[in-house]
């Protein structure tokens, strides 16, 4: 057996003598009264006071009970029809007119306003300063387009903090649009709008924005979901979300699909810290 080390705060110099006679088979353990027992494995129920059903374990310090602090992650998208599986059912159009084929919805800008929007009016509780999570992947197919805006708003009125804008966006490009807004106030509905802007309304005329329904739109309570103080980054939320793929309702997350969210939230963090110059 190889030769014990050990220290004066864990085995006192008195019992130290008694580690010699014991074998690789079996295991000693410090009392709170300081005096080392010898367990083996034919005494280890009885020594750790295991019942016949190993149902309650107990040492003369500690009661330890089989208890589970696993919660399923249970990701619940507040939008309806998110995918446009079902056209625009669902969906309004204003200053413009929309379609859909192939799970992609089309808006064109009718010219009467220097911008074109959709919105869904949602149905949720949320309670001030809740933190709301919004994800889209939209385009316009124009170089005129100013800026591609998410608005979220207390029905048509009140607005919450908007997302941060894509200014200039390029024609035929793709843009994931994410974020989290506090909820100012206490609401039991919400209005989201995903609207592309225009220096007038001559240029917005005719205009063309595209939002991807393979992709899916998300509206996720994060405080409902995790609990105040545990919600998550957005970057955390996009990677999720990146993982998860499109769902109505709701989803419960696996173990794989937690870690692969986290794996590559880390990979983007790494990958910043060393573009500044930084090392892990």
């Amino acid at each position: 057996m190889a030769t014990p080390v050990y220290t004066d705060d864990i085995i006192p110099a008195q019992n130290r003598a008694e580690i010699t006679s014991v074998n690789d088979e079996d295991l000693l353990i410090v009392s709170q009264s300081n005096e080392l027992k010898k367990i083996t494995k034919s005494n280890l129920k009885e020594s750790l006071g295991v019942n016949e059903n190993a149902s309650n374990i107990s040492t003369n310090a500690t009661n330890i009970t089989t208890v589970s602090d696993r919660q399923d992650v249970i990701l619940e998208n507040l939008i309806t029809n998110g995918d446009f599986a079902n056209g625009t059912t669902g969906w309004n159009s204003e200053e413009g007119v929309s379609t859909v084929s192939s799970n992609i919805l089309t808006n064109t800008a009718n010219g009467t306003a220097a911008y074109s929007r959709i919105n869904q009016l949602i149905d949720v509780t949320a309670n001030e300063n809740d933190y709301i999570f919004v994800i889209s992947k939209r385009q316009v197919t124009n170089s005129d387009c100013e800026s591609l805006v998410v608005l979220i708003r207390n029905n048509y009125s009140l607005p919450l903090q908007n997302l941060e804008p894509i200014l200039n966006p390029s024609a035929n490009t793709e843009y994931i649009q994410y974020g989290s807004v506090v909820a100012s106030g206490d609401y039991s509905q919400i209005r989201v709008y995903l609207e592309n802007r225009y220096v007038n309304t001559t240029t917005a005329s005719g205009k063309v924005m595209e939002v991807d329904g393979t992709y899916g739109i998300f509206v996720l309570n994060l405080t409902s979901i995790f609990g105040s103080g545990n919600e998550p980054s957005a970057d955390l939320m996009k990677k999720a979300i990146d993982i998860v793929g499109y769902f109505e309702d709701t989803h419960t997350m696996t173990n794989k699909e937690i870690m692969l969210a986290y794996s590559e939230y880390l990979k983007d963090i790494v990958t910043a810290i060393t573009e500044l110059g930084g090392t892990i």
